[in-house]
């Protein structure tokens, strides 16, 4: 039993991310958000430095939390006009970061830019000087993060390719290893840049470089926790880039295999069964629409690790009942997945509605020889709401080709509000006949042109069809065959239902 008594459990909620958005919004997600190829040294799992050293970060921050950010840039640009060599580099760092953070908090991202850039000034001087305590790679990560804000894209590139060659430098042959951790940042923010731009085999050739020269780190330096962290993270980077199911697959056990043995080495210490939790439930996330069998393994094993945690500090204690639902949501979204692979091809479940909206009953001979898309949602959904305009769309285009679109909903006690123009909960028991007004009403509102079943309260239906979230879409082809099923309505599954419809009314 691992006992855990701090507040260091709760990065935990870090990982809720991977079940609120499906997989193929974190796909788009990682392809626009550079700071998301995180640094080779995970700074949450290896000692910080105290402060005791630093000189004007303080006065900086004392400033800043103050709400005085204007006060404490002008400080430092006193500072740096009379003598910088008074101030260690890394009190330099700090203080213009902090200047940037505060900016950023007022939502001044201009300014914020503008003491990145400064800060970097400073650091490529200093690189130049062959200081080898300049941690460059994180100034130019965060103002790769601001320069679409702050319409900079187009001097980010130069930026980063001396920042780069300034490391390289730095580095020579036989770097420390905090100097080597710098510099496969570096290179990290140079394989993000790529990936923004779609060049992901040049992107994972860096990184697959970066993994070698780190596991050399590693194995040269295992008593040094930044050593550790950089290799585990430059692990964790490559898992989530790599294409080739093998090498992601060996990507990922090696990953957890080295943060178990931290776990072993420091059972008190959080941040390691966190990270071990997080990077799994990624991996479950990843497999959920290929392998759910193996998302299902990996639950298991996930369940296991926290019944092992024993959380005393309240807040830590929900964090952990969090993760626990967490995975139970996954577990049914596997579950639903391997209802669908098992349905593909064979003759769809069929409906049964209580009541029809917006048009007659459809029966099986009226939808005979047609392709049908049925679209589960709910008048409280706006994931719902979102992929209506699209599956108008498709109504308009397709259906004289052949397709009939069908909503499929349910009674949810809800009333009209007439003031707002919206549906509300209802204050009492509300009859089937008022919510089938209030159906009727807001698929006006909604511009819905295709017929919809209201499901009676109890229907088999939805788990019959293997309904684990909404929106639901599935396909049937003109047999009658369950075709296709997506959960969400993010972009990549609009993609791969318009393209199956387009296939099957081609059969």
């Amino acid at each position: 039993m691992k006992r855990i008594s701090s507040c260091a459990f709760l990065p935990l909620l870090f990982f809720s991310w991977t079940l609120a958005f499906p997989l193929q919004a974190q796909e788009e997600a990682k392809v626009k958000d550079p700071g998301l190829l995180a640094p080779a040294a995970d700074e949450g799992a290896v000692p910080t430095q105290d402060d005791d050293d630093l000189v004007l970060a303080p006065q900086i921050r004392a400033l800043v939390t103050n709400g005085e950010t204007r006060d404490a840039w002008e400080l430092i640009q006193s500072k740096m006009a009379d003598d910088p060599d008074q101030y260690s580099v890394r009190d330099i760092e700090r203080s213009f970061a902090l200047v940037a953070t505060g900016f950023s908090r007022i939502r001044n991202g201009r300014e914020a830019y503008k003491t990145l850039n400064r800060l970097w000034d400073y650091q490529i001087k200093r690189l130049q000087a062959q200081d080898k305590d300049v941690r460059i790679s994180r100034t130019v990560r965060a103002m790769l993060a601001l320069a679409p804000q702050v319409k900079k894209q187009d001097e980010i590139s130069e930026l980063l390719d001396r920042s780069l060659q300034g490391v390289e430098v730095m580095a020579g042959d036989n770097p420390s290893v905090p100097v080597a951790i710098e510099l496969a940042d570096i290179r990290g923010v140079k394989a993000s840049t790529l990936i923004q731009t779609d060049d992901l085999s040049a992107a994972v050739s860096i990184l697959k470089s970066e993994n070698e020269r780190l596991e050399k780190l590693y194995q040269d330096h295992q008593d040094d926790p930044r050593a550790v962290a950089a290799f585990i993270r430059t692990l964790s980077n490559l898992m989530r880039f790599t294409d080739d199911i093998d090498q992601r697959d060996s990507y990922y056990a090696r990953h957890q295999a080295m943060l178990k043995k931290q776990m072993n080495e420091e059972p008190e210490n959080a941040r390691f069964s966190t990270q071990y939790l997080a990077t799994l439930l990624y991996k479950a996330n990843v497999e959920l629409g290929s392998r759910p069998e193996l998302t299902i393994q990996l639950i298991d094993e996930g369940e296991k690790v926290l019944a092992d945690l024993e959380i005393t500090n309240p807040e830590a204690t929900r964090s952990l009942q969090q993760a626990k639902a967490q995975f139970e949501a996954l577990r049914n979204r596997a579950k639903s997945e391997q209802s669908i692979n098992g349905m593909l091809g064979n003759p769809a479940p069929k409906l049964a509605a209580e009541f029809w909206v917006n048009g007659d009953s459809l029966t099986p001979e009226k939808l005979e020889g047609k392709v049908v898309l049925l679209d589960f949602w709910a008048m409280w959904s706006r994931p719902c709401v979102a992929t209506f305009p699209k599956i108008n769309e498709w109504n308009e285009t397709f259906s004289a080709e052949g397709l009939q679109i069908i909503g499929v909903t349910g009674r949810y006690n809800l009333d009209w509000d007439d003031d707002k123009d919206r549906p509300k909960q209802g204050e009492g028991a509300v009859s089937a006949e008022q919510e089938l007004v209030t159906i009727e009403k807001f698929m006006e509102k909604a511009k819905l042109l295709f017929p919809t079943m209201v499901l009676e309260k109890g229907s088999k239906m939805p788990e019959e069809f293997a309904v684990a979230g909404i929106p639901y879409l599935v396909l049937i082809d003109k047999k009658g065959n369950f075709r296709m099923a997506k959960i969400g309505g993010n972009a990549k599954n609009m993609l791969a239902i318009e393209a199956k419809i387009k296939e099957l009314l081609a059969e």
